[in-house]
């Protein structure tokens, strides 16, 4: 039992350290493991990595990879553009335009983050010029989010896929995403309802002298403009003093955020142009990334292969940026970590051992509503991608012992490790609340913070409600 307490503390000094501190959560994993695999377990270093994902390695890489290039051949931007222009005037399809754009993107293999820091500024300027409140759209494009993260080539998707396989569950690429898009349509169902969506059927298009002024144009869909004039030049503003602007900030790629104190910038530089890339180009990416989805879910292909060649002949048909550059190498990092800790923990047992106690909580199906609720907590405050491959081995245990549904467990787990990213303490809430104009991003941290522990109560009690219970 010694060693089942030392794993519990390591996993805990773990997601502490790495929230808390700079240092990435999956170089704190690689220590915990060697830590725990050489000295207490007694293992030699090669079976400590023997727990090393190399397959999934080479999977993440090439979906980030490929994706990376098609933001470099500014493929990305011209979705979320094209995608924009589709409102044509109407308010009423604003919250729902910035729910698809989310969860398409992110179903194509988009990092959650990115998408966050992309469309944010664009969705909440384009809300702003119908007056529509910034509680709505941010709420709908996390959700989007949320919804198009567990497709099966999305990084989340495969993480929950690739963990219950390595706990003896099924396959379940498919079901899983049909499951949880289904719940981010209905959380985003809630908020279109609770937050005034209903009224805006009439609402007018904003063309006023306070919208031409705002911070936010969305004029031709481009990047964020600021406006200078006599009382403001020389520094944006932000709602504070002249000496200092304040910002919302992520303090880590997967940890929580701060408002930090920056220098005053001085006037705003012309915009950077957008990437190049033409049509062509653009519909080449798009037809290399389905084809990547269609070979790996129809004929069996590897992805991450797939994934790799694509990027490549992406980047050779059209030369750009150095895409490797843009690949999330903190991602890969936490993720190959705590795998490989996990890993050490399940030889030495005790996963099996953590699966049977919580499972003596009531009953197996109670068993996986704490695991669930742990989700929903943790993952307020730190990286979904950590939480899902720590505590999916867990909620797997319990499948074979309570009889329940592998599809109905795991999709419990990554819907409340997920739904509560909304959080402005969680690394996309905090770019929605810094993609917003400054006088709106203080009301908007608190109400999305509400909304964040609304649904840490709530999204693990729907989810055994309508998952959990019926498979039981």
């Amino acid at each position: 039992m010694w060693i089942d307490a030392l794993g519990v503390a390591a996993l805990v000094v773990t997601f502490v350290l790495g929230t808390v501190t700079k240092v990435n959560m999956g170089a704190l994993a690689f220590v915990a493991a060697f830590a725990l695999g050489l000295i207490v377990v007694g293992e030699s270093l090669p079976d400590v990595l023997l727990g090393f994902p190399t397959s999934f390695f080479l999977l993440i890489f090439g979906v980030t990879y490929l994706f990376s290039v098609a933001g470099s051949n500014g493929t990305t931007d011209w979705m979320v553009r094209g995608l924009a222009r589709a409102v044509r005037g109407r308010a009423v399809v604003v919250p729902w335009t910035l729910f698809v754009v989310g969860a398409a993107v992110v179903s194509l293999g988009g990092p959650g983050q990115a998408v966050a820091g992309i469309v944010a500024p664009i969705g909440l300027g384009l809300a702003a010029r119908f007056g529509i409140s910034p509680i709505l759209p941010a709420i709908m494009i996390v959700a989007g989010i949320c919804a198009g993260a567990f497709s099966p080539i999305s990084i989340l998707g495969i993480v929950a896929n690739e963990q219950a396989v390595r706990s003896g569950l099924p396959s379940m690429p498919i079901g899983l995403y049909l499951v949880t898009i289904s719940f981010g349509i209905g959380v985003a169902a809630v908020a279109f309802v609770l937050f005034g969506g209903l009224q805006l059927r009439r609402s007018p298009l904003r063309t006023d002298e306070s919208y031409s002024k705002s911070r936010y144009s969305t004029e031709g869909f481009g990047p964020p403009s600021r406006t200078v004039d006599n009382a403001t030049a020389g520094r944006i503003d932000t709602g504070g003093s002249d000496a200092t602007a304040k910002s919302v900030i992520p303090d880590s790629e997967f940890g929580s955020t701060k408002v930090a104190d920056q220098p005053a910038p001085g006037p705003a530089p012309a915009p950077a142009p957008a990437p190049a890339g033409g049509l062509v180009t653009h519909v080449a990416t798009l037809t290399v990334v389905l084809t990547v989805a269609v070979g790996a879910l129809a004929f069996g292909a590897d992805i991450g292969v797939l994934a790799i060649c694509g990027a490549v002949l992406l980047h050779l048909i059209a030369p750009g940026p150095n895409p490797t550059k843009q690949i999330n190498w903190d991602v890969l990092l936490l993720i190959c970590g705590v795998l490989t800790l996990i890993e050490v923990l399940k030889r030495a047992g005790t996963v099996d051992r953590l699966g049977e106690a919580v499972g003596t909580i009531g009953s197996p199906a109670i068993g996986v509503l704490v695991v669930c609720a742990v989700a929903a907590l943790i993952s307020a405050f730190a990286s979904s991608t950590a939480t899902l491959g720590i505590l999916v081995p867990i909620a797997a245990t319990l499948v074979p012992v309570g009889g329940l549904a592998p599809l109905a467990v795991v999709s419990a787990v990554g819907l409340s490790a997920t739904l509560v990213d909304a959080s402005p303490l969680s690394s996309a809430g905090a770019l929605v609340v810094a993609g917003a104009p400054a006088q709106m991003q203080r009301k908007l941290f608190r109400a999305l913070l509400v909304w964040a522990m609304a649904m840490v109560v709530a999204v693990p009690v729907a989810t055994f409600a309508f998952l959990i219970l019926p498979s039981s």
